[in-house]
Order: structure tokens, then sequence, then C-alpha cells
């Protein structure tokens, strides 16, 4: 089962729409606070799905991240940049070399900035 994405853009541009499966997941992981609830907004909103999971308020959400984008998401989109302070540095890089070796298969996004 597909489900036409939401897009006020859609209805001003003419342009083709998007289609999303019903099921779809995603995860983000993001130390930004803002970032997460911007993302959380959009992708809920223009991916039409429920299951948008969020990551990155602390250091131990990032195996949290791991896990539940190797069990259950089909899209991975990262923060390249994790700094929770001190010499806590993680890079998304890294964090997705993880999770292809342990055998994610999904789609990733990698954001920064």
């Amino acid at each position: 089962d597909h489900v036409p994405a939401k897009s006020s853009a859609d209805s001003h541009s003419g342009a083709a729409t998007v289609v999303f499966p019903c099921d779809l997941c995603i995860c983000c992981i993001d130390d930004s606070e803002a970032a997460r609830r911007l993302l959380h907004h959009h992708l809920v909103t223009l991916a039409n799905t429920k299951q948008v999971h969020m990551f990155g308020a602390n250091e131990e959400e990032v195996e949290e991240f791991k896990r539940t984008s190797l069990a259950t998401g089909h899209i991975a989109i990262l923060d390249q940049h994790l700094e929770y302070g001190g010499n806590s540095n993680i890079l998304g890089t890294d964090i997705i070399a993880d999770l292809v070796a342990q055998g994610f298969t999904g789609l990733v996004c990698m954001r920064s900035g």
C-alpha cells in the first residue's frame, strides 16, 4: 500500500506527487533539539508516516538509534557532527559504517550545518 505524500507545493507547482510506502520507518539522529523537532514535523507531514523515530538528545541515544535503525529502519537520517560536550564528538559517517557492517541496507541521508 502506498500513500501520496502531502505537500502544499504540489498544488501550486503542478509537480508530480511523490508516493511513500504506508509503513515507512524513518530513524533520525541529531544533537540539536530544534533540528529534531523540525525534522520530525516535516517527515510526519510530508512522508505521511507516524513511524518517525528521533534520537540524539544525549550520547546514550546513539546506540538506541543504531538498534532501531537495524531492526525497523527504512531510512536513516544523521547529523554528521554529534557533539555532547567534552571530548565527545561522534561522526555520523562512523555510525553509518557501523550500521552497514551490521547489515543495514536502507537509504542513508547525511546532514551537516
